[in-house]
């Protein structure tokens, strides 16, 4: 029986099939006369299982989920973990920028619920000197929105799905300056060759604020995303401090969802 097709799946593939043909524009793919890019038929809709909502909320271990692998070589820290498909393209991303000459560390991969929090709440300790509940709501709201520019509430960060890393540095400093300009001018170049893309860019209205050192990759991650959209809700955010504003501050549209145009991702400058 012919079924519609999954908007969802639509989207990735238009997705995927845009980002090779701004790298053909840029000269990036080079092909002989005879290579042809064969689409996959699109009249059925793939089988799959969506993901858990504990994975998608950050509630595991990396290190005991079997769909997970360590990378190992160019990690910050010594265990670090990403989706097994998502492993395999970076590794290869790896080791292309490494042949150029381009040192791509990675600082953060995956991060599951309980390290998000301890991100969380030692921000909230720190800007509401241990007193957040004591405040008044119109203080919390301001307080979690100037986290937000930079840190996602537990259970909303990408990082939990294993298929988003940061790149060398967390400071635009880094980014502005000559080595973060050449990894990031690389990056722009050739991450969409082995399936990422930029995720927050410049020029977004509200959300996170522009992180050139984030990196998601693609294949896994849309559909992750889409698996949030469908399955995750405002109850499901809980156990952490200012979780009860996370509705009237639209954490879902203008944060988790407010990501990269995938026809400008790989045109952003640093």
């Amino acid at each position: 029986m012919i079924r519609r097709i999954d908007p969802g799946f639509q989207r990735r593939m238009l997705c995927l099939i845009l980002m090779m043909l701004l790298q053909n524009l840029a000269g990036n793919l080079r092909m002989s006369s005879s290579y042809a890019i064969v689409l996959p038929d699109l009249i059925f809709e793939p089988q799959y299982q969506p993901y858990s909502k504990d994975v998608l909320l950050g509630h595991f271990e990396p290190s005991e989920h079997p769909d997970f692998e360590r990378i190992r070589g160019y990690n910050a820290h010594p265990t670090m973990y990403l989706q097994r498909q998502a492993k395999l393209a970076l590794d290869s991303l790896i080791a292309a920028a490494a042949a150029e000459g381009i040192n791509l560390n990675v600082i953060s991969a995956t991060r599951n619920f309980a390290t998000q929090q301890r991100i969380w709440e030692n921000k909230i300790r720190a800007k509401s000197n241990g007193s957040f509940q004591a405040l008044t709501k119109n203080r919390q709201l301001q307080i979690v929105q100037n986290i937000l520019n930079y840190s996602a509430m537990p259970g909303t960060s990408r990082h939990h799905w294993g298929t988003d890393v940061d790149f060398c540095s967390v400071e635009l400093a880094f980014w502005r300056g000559n080595t973060g300009s050449k990894v990031f001018r690389w990056l722009q170049d050739n991450a969409a060759e082995y399936g990422f893309a930029l995720v927050y860019t410049q020029n977004r209205s509200g959300g996170y604020n522009y992180e050139p050192w984030h990196w998601s990759y693609l294949p896994l991650a849309e559909r992750f995303l889409e698996d949030y959209r469908n399955t995750v809700s405002y109850e499901d955010l809980a156990g952490f401090n200012g979780a009860e504003l996370a509705e009237e501050l639209e954490i879902f549209p203008r944060y988790v969802q407010n990501v990269f145009d995938p026809m400008f991702a790989m045109l952003c400058t640093p």
